[in-house]
């Protein structure tokens, strides 16, 4: 059963997500589920911080799947919760 309590999470995307559109198309995504947080590119992944519940982390990641843009290729995305007062993202941290 989804835990319905909001968590901070991390998401790390790999793949052809470099000059592809992707962190625009992650802040067009997250802006359309209301979730506050940021997204920053490194020199390998894409690195998304997320404050949602469980349920709601799951529906966005599958619309990142199936919505991805067309030039990019998502090989993994892991994810993983911040524990409580480590940081916390707000929507004024996205790029």
């Amino acid at each position: 059963m989804p835990d319905n309590k909001s968590h901070t999470y991390l998401i790390e995307v790999k793949g052809l997500v470099q000059g592809v559109g992707f962190r625009p198309f992650i802040y067009r995504l997250a802006h359309e589920w209301r979730l506050s947080g940021w997204v920053r590119n490194t020199n390998e992944n894409v690195i998304v911080c997320l404050n949602t519940d469980e349920e709601t982390l799951g529906k966005f990641v599958e619309d990142l799947k199936l919505k991805t843009p067309r030039a990019s290729e998502i090989f993994s995305i892991k994810q993983e919760i911040i524990p409580d007062g480590s940081f916390k993202c707000n929507s004024a941290d996205y790029e």
